[in-house]
């Protein structure tokens, strides 16, 4: 009897979410794919897409002692954006799902869709500039028409404004979007690579102009051995050139950054 009532005790210690004691932002190690979690010292936990495997972003979550998330933003809903999602929703409280209305109705959301109905978790759709206001910072939501012939129509941009830092998640968008984020920033921190470090996210003068707005940090969110050759050495190149730091979780695995 008391070595069950000692097993329950332990498990109620281990549901117990862990609050970090600096506002921490994990860039995960989800393959050819993209997810980062966020997690304030507040309590509160975002996550910024939902990575391209099934199982392996929950198994995190519970790692760290996490059992709700305040809000999962997705930039489109291509696969390796949203897999992670699922499982996720299902082994733990997820309180709302922020993305574009045209992204949340493709086929590849059904599943996801039907899951948040039972399990009551609101789909908020972004169709215009919106705010997630968190208790020491905000994430600003911007949709962006995304007009080149191969396209995902729009993408759902990011950025994280906590403290100091500005973190910018600009999807897989297209060239012309991308200028335009980088250009309305007066500061980034903070550079999320857009297209897993493919050649056609940028060229030499948008990394030139990144230097300029101050980022710190390049993350290249690639799969190890991907069969697209990313990060390609054309970015790595315009990163080296500019003397912008970087690091790709295809050679490095999960990077943490502490945000203040």
């Amino acid at each position: 009897g008391l070595l069950f009532w000692m097993m329950l005790f332990i498990i109620a210690l281990l549901s117990i979410p862990t609050t970090p004691e600096e506002t921490e932002l994990l860039y995960l190690d989800v393959g050819q794919g993209s997810c980062a979690l966020l997690r304030t010292k507040e309590g509160e936990a975002v996550l910024f897409d939902a990575g391209a495997q099934k199982q392996e972003l929950a198994s995190v979550l519970a790692w760290y002692g996490v059992n709700t998330i305040d809000a999962v933003i997705l930039s489109h809903s291509d696969t390796d954006h949203i897999s992670g999602l699922k499982k996720v929703m299902e082994s733990i409280c997820v309180q709302q799902i922020l993305a574009e209305s045209e992204q949340l109705k493709r086929e590849t959301m059904n599943d996801i869709r039907i899951l948040a109905e039972k399990k009551r978790v609101l789909c908020n759709t972004i169709n215009e500039r919106n705010c997630l206001w968190l208790k020491n910072g905000e994430v600003v939501l911007q949709p962006f028409s995304d007009d080149t012939e191969n396209g995902n129509r729009v993408e759902l941009t990011a950025v994280l404004q906590y403290g100091n830092q500005v973190v910018v998640f600009p999807g897989d968008l297209a060239l012309s979007g991308i200028e335009k984020i980088i250009m309305k920033e007066p500061h980034i921190t903070i550079w999320t690579v857009p297209h897993h470090g493919s050649r056609f996210s940028g060229d030499d003068r948008l990394y030139r102009l990144l230097k300029q707005k101050g980022v710190a940090y390049a993350v290249i969110s690639a799969g190890r051995e991907n069969r697209y050759g990313h990060p390609h050495k054309e970015l790595l190149n315009w990163l080296n050139r500019n003397q912008i730091e970087y690091y790709s979780t295809a050679e490095t695995g999960a990077l943490l950054f502490l945000l203040s």
